[in-house]
């Protein structure tokens, strides 16, 4: 979660990489193959400078297992407007229900926040894994250059209406 104190250093011009398995206030935990229920995830992943160096076709593949078995994911509904995802999801609803939607699932977003730019991952990326650890690598690489210009504009109100509450 991000304090009073994160907060500030955001708004004043800092950056940060949030990497949360609890990020946010409505969240789901899924696995590679999706779930119990019957529930599909076909993955969307942007072609962006921030995934440049990771190997995707614009889908995840084998080399995506690791960071998706037990991540979380929000639902797409819940960023603000304006806000697109670098890693979502489309979920589809199980297959025992006579009722099919498409739900749209987060695992990666950035945005500025006043001066500041703020990057948010509830992928895996600190496991011991391969792809965790290249990823990470690649996420604080981008976090430090000068391709981090987040489109997507939002006020502390929003970060706070999104990002869950400190656990008591």
């Amino acid at each position: 979660h991000l304090g009073k104190s994160e907060l500030d250093y955001l708004e004043s011009g800092g950056r940060i990489l949030l990497l949360s398995r609890a990020a946010f206030r409505e969240q789901e935990r899924t696995g590679f193959w999706g779930n119990a229920w019957g529930t599909g995830y076909g993955m969307v992943v942007e072609d962006h400078p921030l995934l440049a160096s990771f190997p995707h076709e614009g889908f995840s593949d084998l080399n995506f297992f690791g960071l998706i078995q037990d991540a979380t994911w929000t639902p797409w509904k819940l960023l603000p407007r304006g806000v697109q995802p670098r890693i979502g999801a489309l979920a589809t609803t199980p297959w025992v229900t006579a009722e099919k939607n498409l739900d749209g699932k987060v695992g990666m977003w950035e945005a500025t926040v006043g001066q500041g730019r703020l990057l948010v991952s509830t992928l895996n990326v600190v496991a011991q894994r391969p792809e965790s650890v290249f990823l990470l690598d690649q996420l604080l690489r981008y976090c430090l250059s000068g391709q981090f210009f987040p489109a997507a504009s939002l006020t502390r109100d929003d970060v706070e209406a999104v990002l869950a509450p400190p656990s008591p």
